[in-house]
C-alpha cells in the first residue's frame, strides 16, 4: 500500500498536518469522556460479567454429533438416515489386532473371549465384526476345528471379506464394534477410552495387542483434543501477548493494558452463547485466538497513540480521550467492515459455518467495544498517577 501510494504521489507536494473531527470521531469523544467519568463501574461491571461468563463455560456443550453439522436436507444425510432404518447402526469403532499370525487358533479364541466380554460389558455397542464372527457365521464355531481347518477356511473367504478383515501377511486383523446411532461423536470417544482401558488391561502380557485405528478413531481422538485444549489455546494466548508487549514496552503495567478486556471477551462470548443457547462445535472451539487477535490489534492501536499524547504532555484522561477519538475511528470502521463481512457465513445452508459466522460476529463485536470502553476505563483507573513518567516536564 505505502508503496502503490508512494508512485500515485508523484507531486510530492508537502502537506500540513490537520486534524479532522467527523461525526464517528465526535461521537466516540463523547462515548470516552462519559466512559472515563464512570471508570470505577465499567470495571467493575467488565469484571462481574466476565466472571459470569467463566462461571458458566463449562455448560456451553460443544456439539460434536456430525450428522448435525451438515444440512438437514443433504441427500446424503438423507440417505444415510435411511440406510440406517433398514439396517441399523452405520457407526464402528475400530480396532487391529497385532499378533506374529493372527489366524492362530489360541489367538482367536483369546481376541473373540475379550470382544465378547467387552460387548457385553458396554450396552452402547449393538454388535461386532472379527474373524471369529465371520467365521462363525460361515463354518461354525472355531473351538470345533483344527489348526489347519481354520487356515483352509479363511484362504476360502471371498476376496472382499478377506482384504477387509486380515492382512495378506497374517500379522493384523480387524476388530470393528458397532455403536448405537444415539451416540454423539463425545459419547462415542468416551466408549472407546473404556474399550481401550479394557483391552490393555487384557492383553498385558500376551504375544497379540489390540489398538484403535481407523478414520473414525482419529476423528473421534481430534475432536477430543480439540476440546480439551481450549482453556490451553486462551492461556498460551495471553501469556505471549503479555510477554511481547512487556518486551515491547519495557513496562509489565502497558504490557498488561490490553490483557484485561480481551479476558473480559473471553469470558462474555461464552456468556452469550449460553444465553442464546447456542453451543461449540470443532470449528469454533479455537476462536479465542481469533478474539486474541483482533482484540490485541484493537487495544494496541489505542495504547500507543495514548503513549504519544502523554509524550506531549496531555494527562492521563485526556491523553485516552484524544487517542480513542483519533484513532477510534479507524478501529470502529475495521471492526464493522470484520463484522459484516462474517456476518454474511451465518446464513449459508451448513450449521457448523452458520455458527462459526454468528461466534466471530459476537467476539468482534465485543473486542471492539471492549477496546473503545473497557481499555480507556483501566488506563484511567490504574495508570493516572504512573504515566506522568511518559510526560515531557
Amino acid at each position: 500500500m505505502f508503496a502503490t501510494l508512494r508512485l500515485l504521489d508523484h507531486k510530492n507536494i508537502p502537506v500540513k498536518a490537520t486534524h479532522q473531527n467527523n461525526f464517528i470521531s465526535k461521537l466516540l469523544g463523547i462515548y470516552v469522556r462519559f466512559v472515563t467519568k464512570h471508570a470505577f463501574i465499567v470495571v467493575l461491571i467488565g469484571v462481574i460479567v466476565g466472571i459470569a461468563g467463566f462461571s458458566v463455560e463449562h455448560k456451553v456443550p460443544i456439539e460434536t454429533n456430525l450428522m448435525n453439522m451438515i444440512p438437514k436436507k443433504m441427500p446424503a444425510l438423507e440417505n444415510t438416515k435411511y440406510l440406517q432404518k433398514q439396517i441399523g447402526s452405520t457407526n464402528y469403532i475400530t480396532y487391529l489386532v497385532q499378533a506374529p499370525n493372527v489366524t492362530n487358533k489360541q489367538t482367536l479364541l483369546a481376541t473373540d473371549t475379550i470382544t465378547k466380554k467387552i460387548v457385553k460389558k458396554h450396552t452402547a455397542i449393538v454388535d461386532v465384526t472379527s474373524i471369529t464372527s465371520t467365521y462363525a457365521q460361515m463354518f461354525g464355531r472355531i473351538t470345533n476345528a483344527s489348526q489347519s481347518e481354520i487356515k483352509q477356511n479363511i484362504a476360502s473367504l471371498p476376496p472382499v471379506l478377506q482384504q477387509q478383515l486380515i492382512s495378506k501377511n497374517h500379522r493384523y486383523a480387524m476388530i470393528q464394534f458397532k455403536v448405537g446411532t444415539h451416540l454423539s461423536s463425545a459419547d462415542q470417544n468416551k466408549l472407546m477410552k473404556l474399550i481401550n482401558h479394557d483391552l490393555n488391561t487384557a492383553t498385558a502380557h500376551q504375544t497379540y495387542k489390540i489398538v484403535p485405528a481407523g478414520t473414525p478413531d482419529l476423528m473421534l481422538v481430534g475432536l477430543d483434543n480439540i476440546a480439551s485444549n481450549r482453556n490451553l489455546i486462551m492461556f498460551a494466548g495471553i501469556m505471549v501477548i503479555i510477554i511481547l508487549l512487556t518486551l515491547i514496552y519495557r513496562r509489565l503495567s502497558h504490557a498488561l493494558l490490553p490483557a484485561f478486556p480481551i479476558i473480559v471477551v473471553l469470558g462474555v462470548s461464552p456468556l452469550t452463547l449460553y444465553l442464546l443457547d447456542q453451543s461449540y462445535n470443532p470449528l469454533t472451539l479455537g476462536l479465542s485466538a481469533l478474539v486474541l487477535g483482533i482484540g490485541t490489534e484493537f487495544t494496541i492501536l489505542i495504547i500507543e497513540r495514548y503513549r504519544e499524547e502523554l509524550m506531549h504532555g496531555q494527562p492521563v484522561r485526556e491523553a485516552v480521550i484524544q487517542a480513542v477519538q483519533s484513532v477510534g475511528q479507524a478501529i470502529t470502521v475495521s471492526g464493522l467492515t470484520v463484522i459484516g463481512g462474517f456476518f454474511a457465513i451465518i446464513f449459508v445452508s451448513f450449521p457448523v459455518l452458520s455458527s462459526f459466522g454468528l461466534i466471530t460476529v459476537l467476539d468482534t463485536t465485543f473486542s471492539l467495544l471492549a477496546a473503545l470502553t473497557l481499555l480507556p476505563a483501566i488506563i484511567v483507573l490504574t495508570q493516572g498517577k504512573v504515566d506522568h513518567r511518559l510526560q515531557k516536564k
